[in-house]
């Protein structure tokens, strides 16, 4: 049996996901982001983060979901690549999990959502879907 590994729970429009923790830099509350002509539909804008000029992705919209203002409980949750950091617009960040037993994806989830998840597992708030962030940053 492998060792568990450390994911970020989070939830999107009353689903749960998760990504390791190891490709998250920090989560932030919702701040005032910056509208910029994108190319990509979810690209909701830009903040100034330490600095740093931080793209921001909204999930909701990668989804398909209908867009909603961010509750106090949004968050933002920064992903690293190499020396890019991007933001990603979640409805909340639940916990820090341990999974082990992680399940290939089924492929009926539709094309859309689908193609963002690398797997299934179970925590204990139940199935959680593993986001892939390489397939959702390369969306558009």
């Amino acid at each position: 049996m492998s060792a568990p590994m450390r994911y970020v729970q989070f939830g999107i429009g009353g689903e749960s996901y998760a990504i390791p923790i190891q490709e998250v830099s920090e989560i932030i509350r919702v701040q005032a982001i910056t509208a910029i002509p994108a190319d990509r539909d979810d690209m909701i804008g830009v903040i100034e983060l330490r600095e740093r000029v931080v793209p921001i992705i909204s999930l909701r919209k990668s989804f398909g979901l209908p867009d909603v203002s961010p509750l106090k409980q949004a968050r933002i949750v920064v992903v690293r690549r190499g020396m890019e950091h991007i933001g990603i617009v979640v409805d909340c960040v639940y916990k820090i999990a341990n999974v082990s037993g992680i399940t290939a994806s089924p492929e009926r989830f539709g094309k859309r959502n689908g193609h963002y998840l690398s797997g299934m597992c179970l925590t204990d708030m139940g199935m959680v879907a593993l986001l892939d962030v390489d397939r959702l940053l390369l969306h558009g």
